[in-house]
């Protein structure tokens, strides 16, 4: 819902608007849903509609961290509307099965379908810089902790080349890749990333090429000498040819980050504030899985596509070199467990003297696989995950936001994580066994954190004659089929859910429903069916699915 309002104060009554909107989705949570409607579901949005190419947004990280770290954290524990409501109130974008349509932001790939073994290995493109002829570099890469160039290739296309941190050779640039499949597998945009294998003659010279000095006070030209320098530098041989991740930079005119907060402004097509987002909410609890931790919003970007004044805004996620165990430079056990400045934790360490050692300071990580370091799967928890920096999307995560992530990870077998884990070409096997084995186990915590919460009953569909749905609980191998039983009751509602008495609950064999009766729909009734689910410590809170009486289809389901 939203509600649009002049203010006399503002340049376009925007800040007004989102204000209010906010207040009536967050009362919205309390008030009820919104009337059922007997058509097509949404699934895709209206997000691409021609508009001017918007000014670049280029913040100073200090001050994007400062925000972060700070000024919002503040501003949520002094926001009046949790307070009224004790809640952030429900994203605004799902349609009414609870799923995300389709938009710049994200495609719906493996939480609604099967990928194939050649869509989880290729990602957004499976095929590195040409090798029909030489690299030219054609500048040095610009920040990050990282060495790295510009090159282009024999096609023409610009790509970035990054190596490892020599302290840490292997570790990154196959986390990047790796972390990309998977982010991209989920329905996110996500650049061209692989590993690629190469030897010195693959690089030449570009005739401006220039680099940085160590000092950061100029740059000088590249030759020859400094650029073999600088190769050895980065300690990335393996077996006599180098190794490095290349990132094949992306089509249209790049825009700067993507916001936290808010939307952005002079694009008309971003009418939902992102912290309210679905699928940026529900990317903290898939960054948890695969300890994605460096999510600071320079690690986005809206790019323009298209011709300038045909175009729209597209939405992607960049850099995962600090994922997976990996932390660029620097690898910090501390990471995914706590913020970079946490004072709770900070404070608790002071308070105990340092005679209480945290988690992570007694996790048995694998020091035997040098390109892993430090992911495991023991005391996991994905609820208190942290990144690096706040976000205020993460930080909105409701229990139904959660529930839609957990589906999406929970579609991953073991055997599509193995897929994507040897993209990053590991030297050692063992560390894709240990990638793929604490994926896995990771992965089934996630997914019965949230199915504890929501019961995974899902897409439904109505014959004319049954409501049948999927238990994903039993079809992914998370409980017992010994322990789980199920029961449902049915009734005729109107558009506002009210309607008369519930039929007794009757026990089912699965989560398939077929009346005793027949139900007069002509009325204009909804057919609502509430079905709930035991696992052995009793039922869980009942999931609602309503048939149109008209389409004669699953039109809403309440969780």
């Amino acid at each position: 819902m939203r509600v649009a309002i002049r203010c006399r104060s503002c340049a376009d009554g925007r800040i007004a608007t989102v204000l209010l909107a906010g207040l009536v989705i967050a009362m919205s949570a309390v008030a009820g849903r919104p009337p059922l409607r007997d058509g097509p579901v949404v699934w895709y949005e209206d997000d691409r509609r021609p508009i001017p190419v918007p000014d670049q947004y280029d913040p100073l990280p200090i001050s994007s961290e400062i925000r972060a770290t700070v000024s919002r954290p503040i501003g949520r524990a002094l926001d009046p509307v949790r307070w009224l409501t004790g809640a952030d109130g429900p994203a605004w974008n799902p349609n009414a099965l609870g799923e995300v349509p389709g938009s710049t932001w994200f495609t719906n790939r493996m939480g609604l379908r099967r990928l194939t073994a050649e869509e989880l290995a290729t990602g957004p493109g499976r095929e590195g810089p040409s090798r029909d002829g030489p690299w030219e570099i054609i500048g040095a890469k610009q920040g990050g902790v990282t060495m790295g160039f510009r090159i282009r290739d024999a096609a023409g296309q610009v790509w970035l080349l990054k190596f490892d941190p020599p302290e840490h050779p292997g570790q990154s640039i196959r986390a990047g890749v790796v972390s990309n499949l998977i982010l991209h597998a989920c329905g996110y945009n996500t650049p061209v990333d692989r590993v690629v294998v190469f030897d010195r003659d693959q690089l030449s010279l570009g005739v401006d090429a220039s680099l940085r000095t160590v000092r950061g006070t100029g740059e000088v030209r590249l030759t020859e000498a400094n650029l073999d320098s600088v190769l050895q530098a980065t300690d990335s041989v393996f077996d006599g040819r180098y190794h490095a991740l290349a990132s094949r930079f992306l089509d249209g005119i790049p825009l700067g980050p993507i916001r936290h907060q808010g939307t952005r402004p002079d694009d008309p097509n971003d009418h939902v504030p992102h912290e309210h987002r679905r699928e940026w909410r529900g990317l903290r609890v898939i960054c948890a899985w695969i300890g994605h931790n460096d999510t600071k919003i320079q690690n986005t970007l809206a790019m323009y596509e298209g011709e300038p004044g045909a175009g729209h805004v597209a939405h992607y996620l960049l850099d995962f070199a600090s994922s997976l165990g990996t932390s660029g430079a620097e690898t910090f056990a501390k990471f995914n467990f706590e913020y970079g400045v946490d004072l709770p934790a900070s404070l608790g360490r002071l308070a105990t003297l340092g005679l209480r050692r945290d988690v992570w300071q007694t996790m048995p990580w694998p020091t035997h696989l040098d390109e892993v370091a430090h992911f495991h799967s023991l005391h996991f928890d994905p609820r208190s995950w942290s990144p690096i920096y706040p976000n205020s999307a993460f930080a909105n995560l409701t229990t139904e936001d959660g529930y839609w992530a957990a589906k999406i990870v929970s579609a991953f077998t073991d055997r599509d994580l193995r897929i994507m884990v040897e993209q990053g070409r590991y030297q050692d096997p063992r560390a894709v066994d240990w990638l793929v084995e604490h994926l896995g186990r990771r992965r089934d915590i996630i997914a019965r954190t949230w199915f504890d919460e929501v019961a995974p009953l899902d897409f439904w569909t109505w014959d004319g004659a049954a409501l049948s749905g999927h238990d994903l609980g039993l079809e992914r191998g998370l409980y017992p089929v010994e322990e789980t039983r199920y029961r449902a009751r049915a009734r005729l509602v109107d558009e506002r859910r009210e309607g008369g008495a519930w039929s007794d609950w009757r026990a089912l064999e699965g989560p398939v429903w077929s009346p005793d009766r027949a139900f007069d729909r002509t009325a204009g009734r909804f057919l609502a069916v509430q079905f709930q689910v035991d696992r052995g410590r009793g039922w869980q809170d009942p999931i609602t699915v309503y048939v149109g009486p008209r389409s004669g289809r699953v039109v809403a389901v309440d969780r």
